[in-house]
């Protein structure tokens, strides 16, 4: 019976050799393609109007509260370039590229949809005494945010290079779902869900905390004051924005890396990759990656950037003028 199985899929595929193509890793390495293409455009645009420069330094700004921001850059700098050396030989030692691989390299190239965040209003906002240019949102089709010239671009504060420590927060969220697993083994993949969104919401509590009221590195200004933690002030976090994060930020990747290990087979965007040659492999794995971590952070930015449509709050008395010009 499993004979007559295994010959009838053979048979098939050798009939319909096309539907290779329809398999999770070419589907998923074609959208990176995509988001490849796109982000040149559009990057290439903003170059060639010359806007390679940062922004005007027009306000105050403390030396401990300088002393924060390079702090936190020089962490952030060295946490991406030391994870992205790591992963080379962590795919190296297993034999092919790992999915905690893609996940650094693929959000690598996601820092081009930051502006889309702020596609109706500006949110969030940058510290502006951070290493930044101006944004090339108005080479976006349709960005028309008001006063664009708030919405910066950082390197290492936050925005462009924040993207790839994502995967320290899967690690994170795949520890507490193990243990969870391990401990109600007969729980259902509908029943983890909820331990899915709690995780989620630590994981961007923690993150969200240590970027906003610690070092500076963003904020909320608009943010509705009700619905924010700590409303009112220039540090608030809004709840909506940690529900979007808890749901989008990690906890696809985790899902996928956690169902994987539940049913012992190969990650979902792995899967039509298994037969492939070594260096064909690799770069299917890699665009593939590169696919799934932009569809994510498309869906995040597009759903922050409509946040501020649900209204907006009145910018908090105490707000810097290195995150908002007065």
């Amino acid at each position: 019976m499993t004979t007559d199985i295994a010959v009838a899929k053979s048979s098939g595929a050798q009939r319909f050799p096309w539907r290779r193509y329809l398999s999770p890793v070419y589907l998923w390495a074609a959208f990176g393609v995509v988001a490849l293409v796109a982000q040149v455009v559009v990057l290439g645009r903003w170059i060639a109007a010359g806007n390679i420069h940062a922004t005007p330094r027009d306000y105050d700004i403390s030396t401990a509260r300088m002393v924060i921001t390079w702090t936190e850059q020089g962490l952030m700098a060295v946490g991406v370039v030391g994870l992205s050396i790591y992963m080379v030989f962590q795919s190296r030692r297993a034999g092919g590229v790992t999915f905690w691989a893609t996940i650094v390299w693929g959000n690598l190239f996601t820092w081009w949809l930051s502006p889309v965040m702020a596609y109706v209003a500006p949110s969030p906002i940058a510290n502006r005494y951070a290493l930044n240019v101006v944004s090339w949102g108005p080479y976006i089709p349709g960005w028309h945010t008001p006063r664009p010239q708030l919405h910066i671009e950082t390197f290492f504060a936050a925005q462009m290079f924040m993207f790839p420590l994502i995967v320290l927060w899967v690690a994170v969220q795949l520890v507490c779902l193990n243990y969870v697993t391990r401990r109600f083994p007969r729980w259902s993949t509908l029943r983890m869900l909820p331990v899915f969104f709690a995780t989620g919401m630590i994981s961007d509590f923690v993150v969200e905390a240590f970027f906003v009221p610690i070092t500076g590195a963003y904020a909320y200004p608009r943010a509705i004051h009700e619905l924010s933690l700590f409303g009112g002030h220039w540090y608030q976090l809004p709840l909506i924005n940690m529900v979007l994060g808890a749901c989008l930020l990690s906890s696809p990747e985790t899902f996928m890396v956690w169902i994987a290990q539940r049913r012992n087979r190969v990650v979902h965007i792995f899967r039509g990759s298994e037969q492939m040659a070594t260096r064909v492999q690799a770069t299917m794995r890699v665009l593939a990656g590169l696919g799934l971590a932009n569809a994510v952070m498309l869906i995040y930015t597009s759903l922050v950037g409509a946040v501020p449509l649900l209204g907006t709050g009145a910018v908090p008395t105490d707000t810097p003028g290195w995150i908002w010009p007065r």
